[in-house]
């Protein structure tokens, strides 16, 4: 009996492999947006640390106050630049989610394509065993009918 063969095999195997590729990239951006997140955190405790510094001593100098100071418009600079690249990562994030989105609707699509080619392949082939067993059994009836 002919084995089940899918025409369209080598593009559905093309169409996941470049849903995991998608997949892949979805997972780098994730992966550079958490590093954003932790140096967002990291400059803010930073920040924390430095002002609680400062103003737990016992004396403060203007030398201090003044360094202090300039730390907090460097800390807010630098919180700022960090916002608008997180922005430009989640822009990035969600149009990759819907690239890998549309990748997942093709391949699935391939998969229902061959499921319903595999079940018509597996109901004309049960027609086709019936066939033959009740080509097989009618042979046999003969047979003995004619003895």
């Amino acid at each position: 009996m002919k084995r089940f063969r899918f025409p369209l095999e080598a593009a559905l195997e093309w169409r996941e492999q470049r849903r995991a590729a998608e997949q892949a990239r979805l997972e780098e951006l994730s992966g550079q947006s958490r590093k954003l997140e932790d140096r967002r955190a990291a400059v803010a405790h930073d920040w924390a640390r430095s002002q609680h510094d400062v103003l737990a001593a016992a004396e403060v100098t203007a030398q201090e106050l003044a360094a202090l100071s300039d730390f907090r418009r460097t800390v807010d600079q630098e919180t700022q630049r960090l916002a608008r690249e997180r922005e430009r990562m989640d822009q990035a994030i969600r149009r990759q989610q819907q690239v890998l989105l549309e990748e997942t609707r093709r391949v699935r699509l391939l998969e229902k394509l061959k499921q319903r080619r595999l079940e018509e392949w597996l109901r004309l082939t049960e027609r086709a065993q019936e066939r033959e067993a009740t080509e097989l059994y009618l042979a046999q009836w003969r047979r003995h009918d004619e003895s």
